[in-house]
């Protein structure tokens, strides 16, 4: 009785321990979330229900039509989502502020040629995605020798590497240095910039100015042709003092990947999101004696710019892969003279994303004659050529603007002025025809790891300023572009997020401390 006296007393002193005990637990391990004092915070996520709590910080895949409800394997109790439509997004948010991000993915993939993630970059409704490779089986089929493109060689300096159908080049930098671009071969370029140099025998100068009157936001490249003539290339535009911050447009001229000359013009002096709408700004670039060749022409600026009209001498002059419109009713409570008429494109792109960021611009455009229909504001819509008998140059009509536009290719404002600066370089993607590629070249891609039927891929960003979202967020994309013109979907099992920062110091946490203390 006397022992069991002494057992229950103990007990007792242990439970009125551990109850003493356990906010100080409790405490340490939200400072540890908070501070994460050894410089790591380690976020699993899958979709056991059992792990939900734990998911606080990770939101769900999102749109939630594009998975189908969580399955188990009975096999081995593996849950796991199936992707059925791209893409899909997700957001993580910090406890506190870190410098980088690493991203680890486990999934099944049996036939989805390339698979991507993106972190956002910019406002909330201008947002641009940081791309990095998860997966791309055709370079994996390929180092495998399982594809005509089996002789590989690598610039381990630059991370650049090259496949080719036969060994016609022992360095990478001898090809990117010496190739000439020629119908006879084909190049596919992948997470890589490629710019041989390209002439057009039949080519001559025109006496005539091309006039673009469609209002532009934002950043923008422009890819135009010079032979035995003067580059001539002027903008007009304004600032709608939209958003907090200056807005310096700088206009670059580039010839591969030499930058030749830049012009920088100074912000209006309206760093609040007043709304005020600055006067009509005009530079651009002039320059003879030009080399003949193909030239990239950047309009750098925020989002607060709009390009009212571009004027060039060039017979040639194409916008490359991304379009953002606006002659719309949303900002013509700004801009009074803006044109509301519909945009017509040519273009030569096979696959195309949309997305409009009001529901003003929702509308159908017109893809020579194929309709594609934007129907949600914010939602990024897809579409690709694969279903369709359409002509390689092909008419888009944009009926109501303010839509923001994504191609593997580029966009011309008339049709006389289009022409593919890429000559014989093609971008890799899921529609390519592969098999008649004679070189593939491509950067900062590792093939990623095979665990049975899964396969681990790793992602990693430094994190800018330009990346942190709302309550100190990130947000990612998840892109599998044309799976839903396959029969396979992608099992996602699971991911970890590991958020990174230099680890805390004693004296980190007396300074901070210090701060407060008179």
């Amino acid at each position: 009785m006397i022992i069991s006296k002494k057992i229950a007393l103990f007990l007792l002193r242990l439970i009125r321990f551990a109850s003493f005990l356990v906010p100080f637990v409790v405490l340490a391990w939200l400072l540890e979330q908070y501070f994460a004092f050894d410089g790591k915070l380690v976020i699993p996520y899958s979709f056991e229900k059992e792990q939900k709590g734990q998911q606080q910080l990770i939101t769900e895949f999102g749109p939630s039509d594009r998975l189908l409800p969580p399955e188990t394997r009975l096999a081995d109790g593996v849950t796991y989502r199936r992707l059925r439509e791209e893409p899909v997004y997700f957001r993580v948010r910090m406890p506190r502020l870190y410098e980088k991000v690493r991203v680890d993915m486990m999934y099944a993939n049996r036939e989805q040629p390339l698979v991507e993630i993106g972190l956002a970059r910019g406002s909330k409704e201008q947002f641009s995605f940081d791309f990095q490779p998860l997966q791309n089986t055709f370079i994996d089929r390929s180092l495998a020798g399982k594809t005509h493109l089996s002789f590989a060689v690598t610039d381990v300096a630059q991370q650049l590497h090259l496949l080719q159908r036969e060994p016609l080049f022992f360095r990478t930098e001898d090809f990117v240095n010496q190739f000439t671009a020629h119908p006879e071969y084909k190049v596919a370029v992948y997470n890589t910039s490629f710019y041989p140099r390209i002439q057009l025998s039949d080519y001559t100068p025109t006496d005539s100015r091309l006039e673009i009157s469609s209002a532009l936001r934002g950043r923008h490249e422009f890819f135009t042709y010079i032979k035995n003539e003067a580059l001539d290339v002027r903008f007009t535009w304004q600032d709608v003092n939209r958003t907090f911050g200056g807005d310096q447009v700088r206009i670059q001229l580039w010839d591969g990947t030499a930058l030749i000359s830049e012009a920088a013009y100074q912000d209006d002096n309206v760093f609040e999101a007043s709304g005020v709408v600055s006067e009509k700004q005009n530079g651009g670039l002039q320059q003879s004696s030009l080399a003949e060749g193909v030239y990239k022409i950047i309009f750098e600026a925020s989002d607060d710019i709009i390009i009212r009209e571009v004027s060039t001498a060039q017979r040639y002059f194409v916008v490359n892969q991304h379009l953002y419109l606006v002659d719309n009713v949303d900002l013509q409570s700004q801009l009074l003279d803006l044109s509301l008429s519909p945009t017509e494109l040519t273009t030569n792109v096979s696959g195309l994303s949309a997305r409009t960021a009001h529901d003003s611009g929702l509308q159908t455009l017109n893809i020579h004659g194929i309709p594609f229909a934007i129907t949600l504001p914010g939602r990024l819509h897809e579409w690709n050529d694969q279903l369709f008998a359409l002509p390689e140059i092909r008419s888009i009509t944009i009926p109501l603007n303010d839509v923001e536009i994504f191609g593997n290719g580029f966009f011309a404002f008339t049709k006389e002025s289009f022409f593919d600066p890429d000559g014989s370089v093609q971008r890799l993607t899921p529609n390519i025809d592969f098999e008649n590629m004679d070189f593939l070249l491509y950067a900062d891609y590792a093939s990623p790891l095979q665990i049975g039927p899964w396969t681990r891929t790793t992602a990693q960003y430094d994190i800018r300023k330009e990346h942190l979202q709302e309550n100190n967020s990130l947000y990612f994309i998840l892109s599998a572009p044309g799976i839903a013109n396959i029969s396979s979907d992608i099992l996602i099992r699971d991911f970890t997020i590991t958020l990174e920062k230099a680890p805390f110091s004693w004296r980190d946490i007396i300074r901070r401390f210090s701060f407060y203390v008179p």
